[in-house]
Order: structure tokens, then C-alpha cells, then sequence
């Protein structure tokens, strides 16, 4: 306990007495003896700093200054900070809540990944297929496709190209669909296994005639497709074919509507540094256009290779830390980790890097005032003085949130996810547009309540017609 300090009364002997030290009251003075002492818990003061962050405030001795500190709160884990919120993380795919994996995704076989493991971020974990499976699904079991000409060390396509045969995988997501294929010009295919290939030798008069020799051949060959006749026996059946072990496509008497996607033979570029690949031109004649994608939440792209480095906006992983403060964030460095951080609302004055700002303020300024502050901060708004007039101090909206601000009072603020830029909108940060715009199509925001997120939904324009899209389906 703090020493407390000594007073003597009068000149009278015998009349000095002990009183508590500043900041604690004194219950009782103690005549010549130790004084009985109360200290107040300074999370009475500083509690709404942690409760801004979703932490619990303790203050482990009351008696002593500056001790309080914040605690992260279960199932969020991590080190208590004094004076100031803790650096918190929630692993949805380990921890056990609400919003959490649990064994979702293995008991399913897949591997769980959670894309930020801030407490603040939710239902943002999401199951992977396991090699050589590829797929992933946030919040679910993910569909995974396998070419089972390629899986188990591309036995299927080994055994099929010993015996110069094709393989091709007739549907990714159904097991045993593989077969092998007979090269032009034999004919042939057995699901699961090598096929018997015919050739039709008949050279004489009164033979078969092979229809892709006299009409079809030079048609589907102009079209960069092979042409097959069925039966040499039958007339005008012959048919041009896609080249390629991709989904057999074939049309009778005329070239083919063929696709080539070139993510088939490049997907595992892009996976082996956890990317996506994109095709956005699966036309026979669209080639060279294919490109990784970076993961959500990280963004960019690579026309015929991977990205080197995927930007980050940090603040759509930690806008919760500063906003719970009223304050802005920003990250000024997309393509470096830890830069994000927050900054004051003007004319207040500070910012802090990775972590809530502590603000300072003009000598007239009412927002120097705890209680003042902290009417605004509780609902994660700017205090802002805007003269030095008594009693016109206001909360206001901090962004991506807007609305009129309150006087002597909290601000009315709404977030409009359709036209505001933010991590749950439908405008990402460092995005052009928004999800919708980008598809031609329009916004709706189901409520622009501050405290209603992701149900915003994409619509058709008419005449066009089709289901809403959810944000959470988009």
C-alpha cells in the first residue's frame, strides 16, 4: 500500500495523526496510529478504452496509479496490454465460438485456413481441398474437383498414353469418370481403362466409305478440330470434335463450339502460391489471357504467372480498432505488412501505427473533457469542438459511416454498403468499382443501419431478370 503522509493538528503533543496520500480517501484518520484507506479501480476511468477494442479491463491493484490494463476477451487470445488495448487474435478454425469452424472442415478431409485472425473479423475461415484436389468454400464444406488423369501421380494418364492413347476426365467432380481415348485416325474410349481402337482398312469398291476422308475432313480441319465418322456405313453422320482432353464437345456436319480454358494446364502455377487462376475468355480462340488471382482479402493480379506481391489494405482487417475510438484508419502501403494505422479526427491531433491513436487537443477544446470524449468514443464516433464557444461540442460519424452530427449528443449515422467503401461493402478498398457495377447490374442495401452489415445484394437490370445475389453469395 502507497505510504501515507503524516499531520500534525497543533502544537499539542500527542495530536498528530495519519491521512491517505492523493487519489485514495480517507475512511478514517488514524490518531497516531495508520489511517484506513480506499482506492477507486481506475477501469472506472479507463475502462471505455478497452471496451472499444471488445476487451475486459482489470486493474490488478487498486492501490497503485497506472496499473489498469486490457485483457483479450475468450475465445480471443493473446498478451494483456497495460495502459492500452491488447494485440488480440481469434483462429476460427481452432478456437471454439459461435462463428467457428469446429470440425466443419475435417471431418470432411479438408483443411481449415481462417483469412484474418482478428477478433473483429468473422465467419471468415474457410475450408481447402486437399491435394490434388483443388476447391475452397468460405463458411462450409468446399466441392472439390480431382482430373483423375493427373491424381495419384497421373497414374490414369501414364497408362493411357503407354499404349498411345488420350486421357480425359469426363467430370471432375464424380470419382471413376476418367477413360482413355483413341488418337485419330482410330477410333475408341473405355471409362477406366485403355480402349480397344478400330481402324477401318476397307480399301475396295463397295466398302464403307469414311465420310471424314470425302466431305468432313478439310471442314473441321479449317477449324483446328478433328472430324469423326461414327459409322461408315450411314451418311452425313460425321462430326467435328474439339481438340483437347478438356469436355467432349462435338457437332454433326460442321465445326464444333469448342472452349479452351487455359487454367487446365495452368491452375497449379497459380496454386502453388495459394492463388487462384482465371480464365476470363474460354473461347477456342482466346489464348494467352489466363492469370492468378490473389486469396480474399488480398488483392491483385498476373496475366501468365503469379502475382510477386498481393496488396493488402490492412484497414479491412483492423477498421475495428480504430473506429471503436473514433478514428480513421489508414494504411498508406498496400504491399507492406504493419503499416496500417490510426489517425485522430481534425482538429484533434495524432495518430498511432498499428494500434489506436491517443489524441490531443486545443487547451479550449471541450473534447479534452473524459466524459465528453468518451459519450462519443463509446459509439465509436469523432469528438470534434468546432469553435471556442462553450457547449458546442459534437460527436460525428467517422467513415465509412455518415449521417448528421449531434450536438451536446451522438451523431445519427447510417452505412449505406452500397455507395460507401469499406471492408463488408460492395466496394472493397483499393477496388475501381463496386461487385455489382462491375457485372452491370444494381445495388440494394437490405438496412442502412451502422450496426447492419453484408446484406447488401446485387440486382438485374431490366429487361433482364434473375435471382437477387446476396452479399455473402457475391
Amino acid at each position: 500500500e502507497p505510504p501515507q503522509m503524516c499531520r500534525d493538528r497543533s502544537a499539542a503533543a500527542g495530536d498528530w495523526e495519519c491521512v491517505c496520500p492523493p487519489g485514495a480517501t480517507t475512511e478514517r484518520a488514524g490518531r497516531q496510529q495508520a489511517a484506513v484507506c480506499t482506492y477507486k479501480d481506475e477501469c472506472e476511468d479507463y475502462g471505455y478504452v478497452c471496451t472499444a477494442a471488445r476487451q475486459v479491463c482489470e486493474d490488478p491493484d487498486a492501490s497503485l496509479a497506472g496499473d489498469w490494463l486490457c485483457r483479450c476477451a475468450r475465445p480471443a487470445t493473446g498478451a494483456s496490454a497495460q495502459g492500452r488495448p491488447a494485440s488480440c487474435v481469434l483462429d476460427e478454425c481452432t478456437a471454439s465460438c459461435a462463428t467457428c469452424a469446429g470440425r466443419t472442415c475435417a471431418d470432411a478431409g479438408q483443411r481449415c485456413v481462417d483469412l484474418s485472425m482478428s477478433p473483429h473479423d468473422l465467419e471468415d475461415w474457410v475450408c481447402e481441398c486437399q491435394d490434388p484436389a483443388v476447391g475452397h468454400r468460405q463458411g462450409g464444406v468446399a466441392e472439390c474437383a480431382v482430373d483423375e488423369c493427373v491424381a495419384s501421380g497421373g497414374a490414369n494418364g501414364a497408362l493411357c498414353r503407354s499404349v498411345g492413347q488420350t486421357c480425359t476426365d469426363r467430370d471432375l467432380f464424380v470419382a471413376g469418370t476418367w477413360m482413355c481415348v483413341c488418337v485419330a485416325p482410330q477410333r475408341g474410349a473405355a471409362t477406366g481403362g485403355v480402349a480397344a481402337c478400330k481402324v477401318d482398312e476397307c480399301q475396295g469398291a463397295g466398302c464403307a466409305v469414311d465420310e471424314c476422308e470425302q466431305l468432313g475432313g478439310s471442314t473441321c480441319g479449317a477449324a483446328g478440330q478433328d472430324c469423326e465418322d461414327p459409322d461408315t456405313s450411314t451418311a452425313d453422320d460425321w462430326m467435328c470434335v474439339c481438340a483437347g482432353s478438356g469436355a467432349r464437345v462435338t457437332a454433326v456436319r460442321g465445326p464444333a463450339a469448342c472452349t479452351t480454358n487455359e487454367c487446365e494446364a495452368n491452375e497449379a502455377v497459380c496454386r502453388k502460391e495459394e492463388q487462384t487462376c482465371v480464365d476470363p475468355n474460354v473461347a477456342a480462340g482466346s489464348t494467352g489471357d489466363w492469370y492468378c488471382e490473389c486469396p480474399p482479402p488480398t488483392e491483385g493480379k498476373q496475366v501468365g504467372g503469379v502475382v510477386a506481391v498481393c496488396r493488402l489494405d490492412e484497414c479491412i482487417l483492423h477498421q475495428d480498432t480504430c473506429s471503436g475510438r473514433g478514428q480513421l484508419c489508414v494504411d498508406p502501403d498496400t504491399q507492406a505488412r504493419g503499416t496500417w494505422k490510426c489517425v485522430c479526427v481534425a482538429p484533434a491531433a495524432g495518430e498511432q501505427v498499428a494500434a489506436a491513436a491517443e489524441c490531443t487537443y486545443e487547451e479550449t477544446d471541450e473534447c479534452r473533457d473524459d466524459a465528453v470524449r468518451k459519450t462519443c468514443a463509446d459509439v465509436g464516433q469523432a469528438c470534434v469542438d468546432p469553435s471556442a464557444a462553450a457547449g458546442d461540442w459534437e460527436c460525428r460519424c467517422v467513415a465509412p459511416q455518415s449521417g448528421a452530427a449531434g450536438v451536446g449528443s451522438t451523431a445519427s449515422c447510417v452505412l449505406d454498403e452500397c455507395t460507401a467503401v469499406c471492408a463488408t461493402c460492395a466496394q472493397r478498398p483499393g477496388s475501381p468499382s463496386s461487385v455489382c457495377a462491375a457485372a452491370g447490374q444494381t445495388c440494394k442495401d437490405g438496412s442502412t443501419d451502422a450496426a447492419s452489415v453484408r446484406d447488401w445484394e446485387c440486382r438485374c437490370v431490366a429487361p433482364e431478370t434473375g435471382s437477387a445475389a446476396a452479399a455473402a453469395a457475391v
